[in-house]
């Protein structure tokens, strides 16, 4: 009975430390972005991307948008554009704050948008404790068998990466979506399950649009997007 709770908590960690490309991201409204907005931006240190382990066939197209992906990750983090997003995001209820706002199940523990933006410029992951003000990357590709498509499909179909963080390093991303993606998509991704790594975790379907991991990838991609426009 015990081992079989185990499993259960491990499988449960699984599902909500994943990325579904069917959620609904809410990014705000145009009202509620303050861009315009003169303000002192708080002070934080540079967050290094640290690229330690990335398996990839290095000569295929999907390495080659992860490489540009890499290479965009440090700038879009650091940008004043990326850290305001975070700083001035408002839920669908009108409060400036995100859906489940707290690490693991430490509901007592709610952070604002700016404690939330101070974890992430730490970077302080659970499985690599002391690499702060570094996002360490330790990235493999999975591409299901004719077989896993059958009885894996949820994840093969659709799961867009997905981690451990209560007990890894890895991030594990999906070929079945990689394969059709850009640099930005997949800055998006990274950023993602790297949050998680961080120690957010998911809640309800009904606000997962809501929630860090979701927003700040999303808005990462956004950002993405413009610096290769303007490149």
């Amino acid at each position: 009975m015990k081992t079989c709770l185990i499993i259960l908590f491990f499988y449960s960690l699984n599902c909500f430390a994943s990325m579904d490309p069917s959620i609904e991201v809410w990014m705000g409204t145009s009202k509620n972005k303050s861009t315009d907005t003169v303000y002192e931006m708080p002070e934080f240190n540079w967050l290094d991307v640290k690229d330690e382990e990335m398996n990839f066939e290095r000569s295929s197209i999907i390495f080659h948008h992860v490489e540009k992906a890499l290479e965009l990750l440090p700038r879009v983090l650091n940008s004043n554009e990326f850290k305001r997003g975070i700083l001035d995001y408002t839920r669908k209820n009108g409060k400036k704050e995100f859906s489940r706002n707290f690490l693991w199940n430490e509901k007592d523990k709610k952070f604002s948008n700016n404690e939330i933006l101070e974890i992430i410029f730490k970077g302080d992951e659970k499985s690599i404790p002391n690499t702060h003000h570094q996002m360490n990357l330790n990235v493999k590709m999975k591409k299901c068998s004719r077989l896993e498509n059958i009885y894996k499909r949820k994840w093969c179909k659709g799961v867009i990466g997905h981690t451990l963080p209560n007990s890894s390093k890895w991030i594990t991303v999906n070929w079945h979506f990689y394969k059709g993606y850009t640099a930005p998509a997949i800055v998006n991704n990274l950023v993602h399950e790297w949050i998680h790594l961080l120690g957010f975790l998911h809640g309800s379907r009904k606000t997962m649009g809501e929630e860090i991991t979701y927003v700040a990838g999303r808005l990462a991609q956004q950002i993405a997007e413009k610096m290769m426009t303007e490149e």
